[in-house]
């Protein structure tokens, strides 16, 4: 590998951890983005869903709903459901 692409990966794993770190303090709201980006790091990928809601699967793992609030937001009762799936992959508050 060459120094650019370790660069690009160590900077990757840094904002992950922050945003990590951000949900965990459950924030009033965080864009859908960002709680998607946390769910496929643990694995989850859209499986279904129809309008505002996103089914989030893994196998092995009971389904996630996370519903978008006015457009891209998501509220923080659907982010205690992600901090509560975190917990149990071993990524506690550092």
């Amino acid at each position: 590998m060459t120094s650019d692409i370790i660069c690009d990966i160590i900077r990757s794993v840094t904002a992950l951890k922050k945003l990590i770190a951000r949900m965990q303090s459950l924030p009033p709201d965080m864009l859908f983005g960002e709680v998607q980006r946390v769910l496929e790091f643990l694995g989850y990928s859209i499986t279904g869903g129809k309008g505002s809601h996103f089914v989030f699967s893994n196998p092995g793992a009971w389904p996630i709903t996370i519903v978008k609030e006015g457009g891209q937001k998501v509220k923080k009762v659907y982010l205690k459901k992600v901090v509560e799936v975190l917990e149990l992959e071993g990524y506690d508050e550092e």
